[in-house]
């Protein structure tokens, strides 16, 4: 296990819930959502609940048991057999868009499944992608509760610079993770 700080913890957080935005601003661009709205009974399943019931759900439970899962158990299993990472990281990030169950949610959850796995990389530590995970989630319940964002989505220029700062911001934080990593 590596070292890591305040900042640290920060800045997964951060790169959590920005690369969230961003890569679920990017995917509502693209024609996937048209083509493949199974995704919205699952969305309309999971913020259906109580409030408390949600953040419980989405932002304490399933950052623990997914990453236990799928970074501690699938992941921790995998890297060993490869000498270079990638094969152990994309297969690990493809494990965990399955679980999600629909190519919506699957495509979203590779693509954060990446960044939570450099975060494991960098820190030898489950801690900051849990963190990373529940910004994430929080950031969606968030988004379904209240509209306090609308005003960054309502047009599309405003739509498009929202999701490229957010990806360019969340890039900056795992990027920092990413200088973290060493190759052993």
């Amino acid at each position: 296990r590596k070292s890591f700080g305040p900042a640290d913890l920060l800045a997964a957080a951060l790169g959590g819930l920005l690369l969230a935005r961003g890569f679920n601003g990017l995917i509502s661009l693209t024609p996937l959502p048209r083509l493949f709205p199974a995704y919205e009974s699952v969305t309309e399943a999971m913020y259906g609940g109580s409030l408390l019931s949600q953040t419980f759900a989405s932002v304490v439970t399933a950052p623990i048991l997914e990453e236990l899962l799928t970074r501690g158990l699938v992941y921790g299993r995998l890297r060993p057999y490869f000498t270079d990472p990638r094969p152990a990281v994309l297969l690990g990030a493809l494990i965990f868009a399955l679980f999600h169950g629909n190519v919506v949610q699957g495509t979203y959850a590779f693509f954060l499944g990446l960044y939570f796995v450099s975060l494991y990389e960098a820190y030898q530590s489950l801690l900051l992608p849990m963190l990373a995970h529940a910004a994430a989630n929080a950031s969606s319940i968030l988004l379904e509760q209240t509209d306090w964002l609308d005003p960054l989505y309502v047009d599309l220029p405003a739509y498009f610079l929202t999701t490229a700062v957010c990806l360019t911001a969340g890039a900056l934080c795992w990027s920092r993770a990413a200088g973290k990593i060493s190759s052993d």
